[in-house]
């Protein structure tokens, strides 16, 4: 009897969704419509789609999010995880089946260290004392992020955090895990960590269901069923290799090979400069005696491995951290010393996560924010950076894609001299990135001086003049784009591959 029974338990799908459609709370349009899609037990699912396409309100009205925390949804369908309907199973015993990891996953981390957040979930139910420092060492060790064990988590970088989230996940020993974008914040070496991994879940027998942007070449190779949803329709639902033989597909995928551009430096004055600084989380130095230099209308690189001190730096030459020693020059100022509805005149910082930095209510209102506290009008319109008739949305009720843009419209609101990316491509598909490529260039024809922190090498060598490599703190090659980012054997001792 019991043996019969836990066949029929293997029998029975991870995931069934049938002619599911989703409507948020005071939207006049479905986010979601008449989606299909089976998911056995063992299934490796990718998804697809352009920013604003649903994949993210899927994921959450898949863990119950949509069902039991956010009200006044319109659910038509149904959704089952292991047998279990989601509208009607409590959210504590959906969870103890699935991780799940989303975009913005730095807020999962719960609590200030990475020892502590990788064990909140086995507090939570329960294990002993003993068995949870053995299991945390064992998940710090499969993960490949040992070294983390005692970081404080707010200097962790987006591939360290990402990494911290995923082994907070599976510290259930889920049978499912979903994750949301997985492979934007990595260096290459952290999307060969991911690949391993996911692999080796694979061979556990764990279930998983993926939506990536960038769509790497082993997710394709990996995934054994597909899923390509455009404005909340699901267009194809097959295998994966239909996709890379159907030119057609694969555009609506957004897999599209990108060609490198190198671009040459121009010779202009010095718009922003650091001179031998120094910061520090704590007792840790993420930057150490950096001196560099980013000329007037130039788009200078900033890349390195995960943790090697980029976004600190770019924060650095922002005014956001003033530096433990040294010295940073905007023209006759220093950014840290000038107050903040003054800096925004001269230079914007676009963070890697843009949800995080709004702070009003409608779309409007946000784009009027910056400039109110600076005392001057607002140069930008939703129509302009692409949001037109989304002027009174929620700006965190859009898209990634579309927070990325009102987060560009933000920066560009008070018309500042210097603009700053934080990994701009994040949650962006390959179609969109050309198209941000595009936009960066006629921005740096306005003259504007543009610094870019990026995993994502093509668009790099694309946008850039210069490029500035870091490695554990430290600054350890700078120059022309062309001649930096050519040289394999510089790259091949740090450990990074470069993609062509």
């Amino acid at each position: 009897m019991l043996n019969h029974e836990f066949e029929q338990s293997l029998l029975t799908p991870a995931c069934r969704i049938e002619h599911y459609s989703y409507k948020h709370p005071f939207s006049t349009k479905r986010a979601l419509e008449d989606i299909n899609l089976e998911v056995s037990q063992g299934d490796f699912v990718v998804i697809f789609g352009d920013s604003g396409s649903g994949k993210t309100t899927l994921f959450s009205s898949l863990a119950g999010f949509n069902h039991h925390f956010f009200k006044g949804g319109r659910h038509e369908g149904k959704i089952e995880l292991f047998g279990n309907d989601v509208a009607s199973t409590e959210i504590s015993a959906l969870t103890r089946d699935y991780g799940i990891v989303f975009q913005n996953f730095r807020n999962q981390l719960m609590a200030s260290e990475v020892e502590q957040a990788i064990a909140f979930p086995l507090e939570n139910i329960g294990v002993k004392s003993e068995e949870m420092h053995q299991r945390v060492n064992s998940l710090l060790s499969f993960m490949g992020i040992s070294e983390l064990k005692d970081r404080e988590v707010n200097g962790l970088s987006g591939g360290e955090g990402q990494a911290v989230v995923v082994a907070s996940m599976l510290a259930k020993d889920p049978k499912l895990m979903i994750f949301d974008d997985i492979s934007s914040d990595l260096d290459q070496n952290g999307q060969e960590r991911i690949k391993k991994i996911m692999k080796a879940l694979q061979e556990k027998g764990v279930t998983l269901i993926v939506a990536d942007s960038s769509c790497p070449k082993w997710l394709l190779e990996q995934a054994n069923k597909a899923l390509i949803i455009k404005e909340g329709r699901q267009i194809f639902s097959g295998n994966p290799q239909e996709i890379r033989n159907n030119q057609i597909l694969a555009q609506e995928a957004g897999i599209v090979i990108p060609r490198v551009e190198f671009r040459e430096p121009g010779n202009s004055p010095v718009a922003v400069s650091a001179e031998s600084v120094c910061f520090a989380y704590n007792d840790k130095l993420a930057v150490n005696n950096v001196s560099v230099e980013i000329h007037k209308g130039s788009v200078t690189g900033i890349i390195g491995h995960n943790g090697s001190g980029k976004t600190t730096l770019a924060k650095i030459l922002a005014g956001i951290y003033r530096p433990k020693s040294g010295r940073v020059r905007l023209e006759s100022s220093e950014p840290f010393l000038t107050p903040a509805n003054e800096r925004v005149l001269d230079i914007a910082y676009l963070y890697q996560n843009p949800g995080d930095t709004f702070f009003t209510s409608t779309v409007r209102d946000e784009l009027g924010f910056t400039p109110k506290a600076a005392g001057v009008s607002c140069c930008v319109s939703p129509a302009e950076i692409g949001l037109a008739n989304l002027d009174d949305e929620h700006p965190k009720s859009l898209s990634t894609g579309q927070q990325q843009r009102l987060a560009l419209g933000c920066a560009l609101s008070t018309d500042p001299k210097i603009l700053i990316f934080d990994e701009p491509t994040k949650g962006l598909n390959q179609q969109e990135r050309l198209a941000l490529t595009e936009q960066i260039k006629a921005l740096q024809a306005q003259g504007k001086t543009i610094i870019i922190i990026s995993h994502d090498w093509p668009m790099i060598a694309r946008t850039t003049n210069q490029v500035v490599v870091m490695n554990h703190g430290r600054l350890v090659r700078e120059g022309a784009t062309r001649e930096v980012m050519q040289d394999k054997s510089f790259f091949n001792n740090l450990g990074l591959a470069l993609p062509w």
